[in-house]
């Protein structure tokens, strides 16, 4: 709440407009009590942090001199004054400090222009917030709005405000932080063990060491479901009953929508996820940060590289994508509109399905294919690769690696040096510190290899960044704000990790390798293409 000079007329406006339309008046003697119930809190919260009640009635509030009446929603509490209370000073308004702590005692002392007054109590601070007056009555400055409520949202919202800044966020104690972590399941040869001994190694060294700030973390592992629809349902599970603080470097690929929209429904930071599709898209999930590029950021760079061949000016192209996958579809739509604008000739799309397959052999003797943008599942190469070699036709194929992956060594000797992949992360990404410190934490007779014990590390070491960062005064909503103000962090695992307000895929590129059909490799160094 922002303080000016008296303006009884502004004090006068307020009232006729709040209490010629609202039968509570806030000043009286039946204004409802503060509630301690852990319901009237929760309803109270929603209001602070959406402007909208429970029952989702629309709530008023009026701002400004005149005054404006606009939806509560917009004006919503949380705007000014923070999810702590604390207030942050914004455009020249410096809202206050409303943690009932500092409501509840007198404040200022009349001097550097700072007005006296009394400490608030539940009563007073209802009528500041409805009529905009100060605990002596004074008014409060007219960029604070005047809100609408009747006896029970006023009952609730003040409720809040008591705790207001002292909840603990789930998973968080006096001596410990829960992390939890989805571990890949069993089809995926090898990787669940080696995500579970990184981490544990890792955290069983910052235990040692003290933790942060008094706190040790505590990990709760689950292994995720073969199938794809029971993957999300375990991740709920996992959440519902350890009350993890923050996940890291949790497997969700094939339902990154949905455990989105969960965590962001919970306010349960991510940190790391594996994923198929990475999303870098903060206003629907703020929560979710990933380490690299996922499948669109992928293909995204196998166009940009292709655009700049200059073998394949002019030329024609096929997008190859799996049926039925939206994703897929947007990400070879958008490429090929890509390629068309930089002068490319006509693309094709080309849907595989379960239960048919395209005509190869007649789309590749067409004569006018140079090049293929396959974004389908590896297991219809095969079928392409033997029509290639009946046509006697090899145009450029372009694959990202979280498809095609090992399938493309196995391409047959006409695509030699015709063939590029699209890695979010490579061994050459870690350096020798990050060498030597996986494995310091294997220790003696073990090796950590290959990308998951790296993006399984790089996840805990910003989560530990995140934390140190914080102090003792721990919660979700300030590590999402840590992170989102994170600039250029090497993880000495992978490449180096920027988030801000809008952006949440932290490489901001992917590498391009061609492979070598001779020696069944790849040809480095890679092409690191940028993207943001």
């Amino acid at each position: 709440m922002m303080k000016v000079k008296p303006n009884r007329s502004r004090v006068r406006l307020a009232i006729a407009i709040l209490l010629g339309v609202h039968s509570l008046t806030m000043a009286g003697e039946e204004a409802a009590a503060p509630s301690k119930q852990a319901p009237a809190i929760d309803r109270g919260r929603k209001i602070y942090l959406t402007g909208v009640p429970a029952d989702g009635a629309p709530l008023a509030a009026s701002v400004g001199s005149p005054a404006m009446e606009v939806p509560a929603s917009i004006l919503k509490c949380v705007n000014c004054h923070g999810r702590d209370g604390r207030g942050q000073v914004e455009g020249g308004i410096a809202p206050a400090n409303i943690r009932w702590e500092e409501l509840t005692k007198p404040s200022g002392s009349g001097a550097a222009g700072r007005r006296q007054r009394t400490a608030y109590s539940g009563k007073l601070l209802i009528r500041a917030i409805a009529l905009g007056l100060d605990a002596s009555g004074n008014p409060l400055d007219s960029a604070m709005p005047r809100y609408r409520l009747t006896h029970e949202q006023a009952a609730d919202l003040v409720a809040y405000l008591e705790v207001l800044g002292r909840e603990a966020d789930p998973g968080v104690t006096e001596t410990s932080l829960r992390i939890g972590i989805v571990l890949p399941p069993a089809n995926v040869t090898g990787s669940a063990r080696a995500i579970r001994e990184v981490i544990a190694a890792f955290v069983l060294q910052v235990n040692e060491q003290g933790g942060f700030y008094g706190r040790k973390l505590r990990l709760s592992f689950v292994t995720s479901p073969d199938n794809v629809e029971a993957r999300a349902g375990a991740i709920r599970d996992l959440v519902e009953t350890e009350q993890p603080f923050a996940l890291i470097s949790s497997y969700v690929a094939g339902c990154e929508e949905e455990v989105g929209r969960y965590l962001e429904e919970n306010k349960i930071p991510l940190i790391g996820p594996i994923a198929l599709y990475a999303k870098d898209e903060p206003s629907r999930h703020r929560h979710v940060f990933h380490l690299v590029a996922g499948l669109a950021g992928q293909g995204e760079a196998l166009g940009r590289f292709a655009a700049q061949l200059p073998e394949l000016s002019h030329s024609a192209a096929l997008m190859v994508r799996r049926e039925g996958d939206d994703e897929i579809r947007t990400l070879s739509v958008t490429i090929g509109k890509r390629l068309v604008d930089g002068g490319w000739g006509a693309t094709r799309d080309v849907a595989l399905t379960e239960n048919s397959t395209p005509d190869w052999a007649a789309l590749l003797r067409s004569g006018d294919t140079c090049s293929v943008f396959w974004f389908a599942p590896a297991s219809g190469l095969d079928e392409f690769y033997r029509a290639a070699v009946k046509a006697g036709s090899y145009p450029f194929l372009f694959a990202p690696s979280a498809l095609a992956g090992n399938e493309l060594l196995s391409a047959p000797a006409g695509f030699a040096g015709r063939i590029f992949s699209s890695f979010p992360t490579l061994p050459s990404d870690q350096t020798s510190a990050g060498r030597s410190e996986l494995l310091k934490l294997a220790g003696e007779g073990h090796v950590f290899d290959g990308n998951f014990p790296r993006m399984a590390l790089s996840s805990a070491k910003l989560l530990a960044h995140g934390l140190r960062q914080l102090g003792k005064e721990v919660s979700r909503e300030k590590l999402v704000e840590t992170l989102e103000n994170l600039y250029d962090y090497n993880t000495e695992q992978t490449p180096a990790v920027t988030f801000t307000r809008n952006r949440r895929v932290g490489a901001g590129g992917a590498h391009v390798v061609g492979v070598d059909l001779q020696r069944k490799s790849l040809v480095l160094p890679s092409t690191w293409v940028l993207l943001n």
